[in-house]
Order: C-alpha cells, then structure tokens, then sequence
C-alpha cells in the first residue's frame, strides 16, 4: 500500500516542468510533508490542451457512487495494477483513461507486519529527483456539498527488492519522466504495459520518527530520520 506521502514543488516548478495549459490559474501552494488518505493533493492530467493541475481527494470515489462518502465502507485510496480494470470500484476509470502522474518528493511506508509505535521510512528516487507515482482519478457528485470533487487513487504493484528490504508487500507504480506522455494519453491497453513493479535500486531509504506516524503532523521534521537503510 501506498497511504502517505509529501508533495515540496511550488507552483512554478510544475507548470515549467509538465507545461500546463497556459490557461490554468496559479495555485498558490505550500510544502507538505505527510498526506494522508481523504487528504486533498495536486495530480497532473491530461486536459485537450496539454496537461493540467489538478487538486483531488486522495481516496477515489467511483463517478456512479450516489450517497455521502461516510457511507463508502471500503478503501480505495489504493488500486491493485492486476485487478484495476476489472474491480467495479476503478473499472471505469481506468477505461475512460482518467489516469494521472502524482508528484511526490517521496512516500512513507511501514514494515509489515505493521506494529503500533513503529516509524515508517521515507522513501525518495535514489538519484535525488521528484518519484511520478501512477494515479486514476475519478469526478464524483457530492449529494452533501452539491458540488463535483475530484478524486484519486495510487496504483500498486508487487515490491521490488528495495520494497522488500523495508519489508512491505506492495510498491507504488512510478511513471519513469519518459513515459509521462504514454501514461497520461495513450489507451488503456498499451498504458497497462506501464504497470510494473519499479526496477531495483530506484528507491533511497531512510528510516525517520514515530512523529510521521501521526497524520495530523505536517512539519519538515516528518522527512529527517537518524537512520539510513542501505
């Protein structure tokens, strides 16, 4: 699983690096450090004029769910690579092509068997760049604000051995920067060649404090650990 991670661009560095639609106002954006689930964050689609910036809910709503998100009973923050075309809850998503890159300066995840009062490691790209995490989106009809919201899930894939060294079961699905293009607008048959564990070493490792374990606490110090996995 993939449930917490920190998103540090400014606004700036995202529209020069996806060149947004020229048309798409400034966001004024703040660095955070631990996004949790029902969270919202910035993804990056594709709009018929190029890409855009988009602020989601992070835990995907099917377009078709009717009553108040209190009501959904299940997890979807997440979606399963192998089973995302078929599971109702991201079926028709992933066929109207609603995928989506989510910029990340890194995630957290915690070794399993998760024990209460373990500090989770912070996970960034071994070469020192922003990670692409795989995401579907989803527009959802809120019945209680009467308004459309944006919503999103991260795709998983089994671990690669950097994963297994944490150790954890799943891995996000991470769009290499030269696949952007294929991700975000190819069709859903040729994009599901893109779902695949990430190649072994891409990840940096560094073990970090029971302070992240708190989502409510957003500060710097949720990145700064005093041990490093190697």
């Amino acid at each position: 699983m993939c449930g917490r991670f920190s998103q540090e661009a400014t606004w700036q560095e995202l529209r020069d690096h996806y060149a947004l639609i020229p048309t798409q106002p400034a966001l004024n954006l703040a660095a955070r450090y631990n996004i949790g689930p029902l969270q919202q964050a910035l993804i990056i689609r594709a709009h018929s004029n190029g890409r855009e910036a988009a602020p989601a809910v992070f835990d995907l709503v099917p377009s078709n769910w009717k009553r108040p998100r209190k009501d959904k009973k299940f997890s979807t923050f997440n979606a399963k690579s192998e089973t995302v075309a078929s599971l109702r809850s991201f079926k028709d998503a992933w066929a109207a092509g609603q995928r989506a890159v989510l910029p990340v300066d890194g995630f957290y995840e915690w070794p399993r068997p998760k024990k209460p009062g373990t500090p989770p490691y912070y996970i960034t790209a071994a070469s020192g760049g922003r990670l692409q995490l795989a995401a579907l989106w989803s527009r959802w009809f809120n019945p209680i604000t009467k308004q459309d919201e944006d919503t999103f899930a991260v795709l998983t894939s089994p671990p690669n051995a950097d994963m297994e060294a944490v150790p954890h079961h799943r891995s996000p699905v991470i769009i290499a920067e030269e696949a952007t293009e294929a991700w975000l607008c190819s069709r859903p048959e040729e994009a599901a060649g893109l779902l695949a564990p990430p190649p072994n070493g891409l990840f940096h490792l560094l073990r970090v404090t029971t302070y992240t374990n708190k989502i409510g606490n957003e500060g710097r110090q949720c990145i700064e650990g005093p041990i490093t996995l190697l």
